[in-house]
């Protein structure tokens, strides 16, 4: 596969890394390949329950993108490697009884990170809102910093979108929410302008780090 970033997502996170924390050396590690086609991410989600995950681990597709839980443990398993102490992980599986959180490598993978290798683990919520429950994998592992969205707008709320806890377990979730962007990013797509990407673009820079804090009411 190239090192293209086919829908923006990851570039524009590592560059929020960079600009709110711009001493910080980011790893970045593409674990999202291809260009799946509707009937690859359909299968991937359709499977009975009954017959396990496939080989791999179950298959996050989303945009056309797909990655299976293996290739993303592969990547986090890079960085830890080579010294990240954090994990940021901006993705999240959605599941349903009779599964449970932990049934999954991914869930597995991050739990043993923070417990037995000291390594802190943040993860989105993901966007099931406004409906209770709705906690992704692996947001719903106990251990892991779980992150909701709040709008850009004032006075600050959490966004429709954003999934909602406790998990399907009884575990409160999520830990935090954090600027993300209004619900309006959402289709019609003339509404991205809103979108804290653009409101605080090129967020490499440390200048872009100022701007944030100032959004948030910290003159420094």
């Amino acid at each position: 596969d190239t090192t293209d970033d086919f829908i923006g997502h990851g570039t524009h996170v590592a560059g929020i890394v960079s600009g709110v924390a711009p001493k910080a050396r980011v790893y970045n590690a593409k674990v999202f390949a291809g260009i799946a086609s509707f009937s690859e991410c359909w299968s991937s989600h359709s499977a009975p329950h009954s017959a396990g995950p496939p080989q791999g681990g179950w298959v996050f597709c989303d945009h056309g993108v797909f990655a299976a839980e293996s290739e993303i443990v592969a990547g986090i398993e890079g960085a830890v490697s080579n010294g990240a102490q954090v994990i940021n992980l901006s993705l999240g599986g959605r599941y349903q009884p009779p599964q449970t959180c932990m049934d999954f490598l991914l869930s597995q993978y991050v739990r043993d990170l923070v417990t037995n290798r000291g390594v802190a683990v943040v993860v989105s919520a993901g966007n099931g809102g406004p409906y209770p429950q709705t906690i992704a994998f692996p947001g719903c592992v106990p251990e892991v910093i779980t992150v909701g969205a709040a709008g850009t707008s004032q006075p600050p709320q959490v966004t429709n979108y954003s999934s909602r806890g406790p998990t399907l377990e009884g575990v409160m979730k999520p830990d935090l929410v954090a600027i993300g962007g209004d619900d309006n990013i959402w289709p019609p797509y003339d509404a991205f302008p809103n979108h804290i990407a653009y409101i605080f673009p090129g967020g490499v820079a440390s200048t872009e780090s100022r701007k944030l804090w100032s959004f948030l009411g910290f003159a420094d």
